[in-house]
């Protein structure tokens, strides 16, 4: 039985702007429906939600300042230190990105 996480968002967002982060939970390539999902920026937990139907989750997250951020979802409140992203073990995942905030925000 393997789990696999994804995780998909902006490699640079804005301050003060909301930011989408969103992907899939499946088990063996099937969806996985009901599953809770931790959101961590820099390995703290922000928020969590549930999969949907279609193993789909999405994360709304508006950063106050700027700078880099290590942004991953987990699928354990704690993920494991030492394996910074991709499939941890069987019946735990975690996956991960890089995201730079800007200070100034983009022009309308």
């Amino acid at each position: 039985m393997q789990y696999k996480l994804t995780l998909y968002g902006p490699e640079v967002a804005y301050v003060n702007e909301p930011v989408v982060f969103h992907g899939e939970l499946t088990k063996n390539g099937e969806p996985v429906e009901g599953a809770k999902i931790y959101l961590l920026i820099n390995d703290e937990i922000v928020a969590d939600t549930e999969t949907l139907r279609e193993g789909y989750y999405e994360f709304t997250w508006t950063f106050k300042e700027p700078g880099r951020y290590k942004v991953q979802t987990s699928t354990t409140a704690k993920p494991p230190a030492k394996i910074p992203w991709g499939i941890i073990a069987a019946g735990a995942a975690l996956a991960g990105l890089s995201l730079i905030v800007l200070a100034k925000a983009r022009k309308r």
